[in-house]
């Protein structure tokens, strides 16, 4: 099965994402060197959670933040170019 195509490349994209996730958790996560230093369970759900909810804000932000620029920028009729937007 590890020798399957679509099956390595669904893999690697898996692993792309989490690697992804844990680079933008780095900056934020830098109490005790982030390290996770609760004994107990319930303790580090709580800082998981709290890291989670700080990296989803951290993602609408980015996703609404530039939209909203963008509508700014075409009210007043200012070129705003298709390849500028993608860039």
């Amino acid at each position: 099965m590890a020798d399957d195509e679509p099956y390595r490349r669904e893999g690697h994209g898996q692993k792309n994402l989490v690697e992804g996730r844990h680079h933008l958790a780095r900056p934020f996560f830098h109490g005790k060197k982030g390290e996770i230093n609760r004994v107990y369970y319930e303790g580090m759900e709580d800082q998981l959670s709290a890291l989670g909810l700080v990296l989803n804000c951290m993602v609408l932000w980015t996703i609404i933040y530039p939209d909203r620029v963008l509508d700014q920028l075409r009210a007043p009729r200012y070129p705003v170019l298709d390849a500028d937007v993608v860039r």
